[in-house]
């Protein structure tokens, strides 16, 4: 996410709705992973991805300090499950699955995603 896009703007919402004790911000232990290989693939250096990293985690806890829940193997194996029955990319399998292990409400842009998760039982809203 880039300052100005329309996603950025959500997060940044997000995070003062977290502020302000609307949400508790729980944050996918995979995403700091997701992270990172993007801006790998992108070509960053280690030493950038670092920083970015160091950078994003100091935005974040400007606003509130998040919970990152626990990544099991449990967990990767409902996300496997989830990548086959609905065709989900493995990062999405996962933040699903850690969002249906924990019953934590998804927030996220992607549509397949927050169906998957409703038709799994679980809860989801719109990035």
């Amino acid at each position: 996410m880039r300052p100005g896009e329309k996603a950025h703007e959500a997060a940044l919402d997000i995070l003062r709705d977290s502020r302000r004790g609307i949400y508790k911000l729980h944050i996918s232990p995979a995403s700091p992973i997701e992270a990172s290989l993007v801006m790998s693939s992108y070509g960053l250096k280690d030493k950038e991805v670092s920083r970015a990293l160091r950078v994003m985690e100091e935005a974040v806890r400007l606003y509130i300090n998040p919970i990152y829940p626990g990544l099991s193997l449990a967990n990767l194996g409902v996300a496997a499950d989830l990548r086959e029955k609905y065709e989900l990319t493995f990062f999405d399998s996962i933040h699903a699955a850690v969002a249906l292990s924990y019953s934590l409400i998804y927030i996220g842009g992607d549509k397949r995603v927050r169906e998957a998760l409703a038709s799994e039982g679980g809860r989801a809203k719109p990035l």
